[in-house]
């Protein structure tokens, strides 16, 4: 992940930054992750899956929670709420 980060060009990546980046990040996700997980309301989703597979797990994951569980959340990415795969 960190030789991936550098790679992007940014003039403030370097190796200390990124890792101090990445464990600031996992630290203020922890809660967030875990209020959401014992709500079962959290989903894990592998983004090591197609664009098209990882929309796909997280459009069916997402039926449920929709305000109208007859609308199909897909009508997001129609309607231009959602950018394109």
């Amino acid at each position: 992940m960190v030789k991936r980060l550098m790679g992007r060009g940014r003039s403030d990546d370097n190796e200390e930054t990124i890792k101090k980046r990445l464990r600031v990040n996992q630290r203020d996700a922890e809660p967030v992750v875990a209020y959401f997980d014992k709500s079962k309301k959290l989903v894990r989703v592998n983004c090591n899956d197609s664009p098209e597979g990882t929309t796909s797990t997280i459009l069916t994951n997402c039926r449920g929670l929709c305000s109208n569980p007859r609308q199909d959340p897909g009508d997001y990415r129609r309607m231009g709420k959602i950018g394109k795969i």
